[in-house]
């Protein structure tokens, strides 16, 4: 019996989307910190998925920041 290859290898570090005080996506925050994770060597970036901020952020009012590549 052969176990399956993992999908996932390597450094995948959860990404917290940093929010304003109003509520909205801070941008430029956001790409820093990608451009920072990529710089040290990540293999991937776990988005949306440990922080909890979701519940913040709506499809609809242009303030969602990760698009599928």
């Amino acid at each position: 019996m052969t176990t399956p290859a993992p999908r996932f290898a390597g450094v995948v570090p959860p990404a917290v989307t940093p929010l304003t005080e109003e509520g909205e996506v801070d941008v430029h925050s956001l790409e820093r910190l990608v451009e920072w994770l990529l710089d040290a060597g990540v293999d991937g970036i776990f988005a949306l998925g440990s922080s909890g901020e979701t519940v913040f952020l709506t499809d609809g009012s242009g303030t969602w920041p990760w698009r599928p590549s």
